[in-house]
């Protein structure tokens, strides 16, 4: 079960990495996401929520000097995750 868990895990990060660098390269960016850039960014999306009566009023990323590159790395990959599932 675990191993089938992690293996799956695996096939899908791999999936997201190679339509990250698909669509890059469609636009024509020559820019690379690697393993590490990728986790690095989803690692560094912290946010403070704001939740009103059981909705979402605000979304704030927290930024730095640190994170600032990764924070648009992770929303690069938002955007290109959101216009992938629209699709299917």
């Amino acid at each position: 079960g675990h191993f089938l868990l992690c293996f799956i895990s695996l096939v899908i990060f791999k999936y997201l990495l190679y339509t990250i660098n698909k669509s890059l390269n469609d636009y024509g960016v020559i820019d690379k996401f690697t393993n590490k850039r990728t986790i690095e960014a989803i690692k560094s999306a912290q946010k403070f929520v704001k939740v009103v009566d059981g909705n979402v009023v605000d979304e704030i990323y927290i930024k730095n000097s640190e994170n600032n590159s990764l924070i648009q790395d992770f929303e690069l990959i938002k955007t290109i995750f959101n216009k992938f599932v629209q699709v299917i």
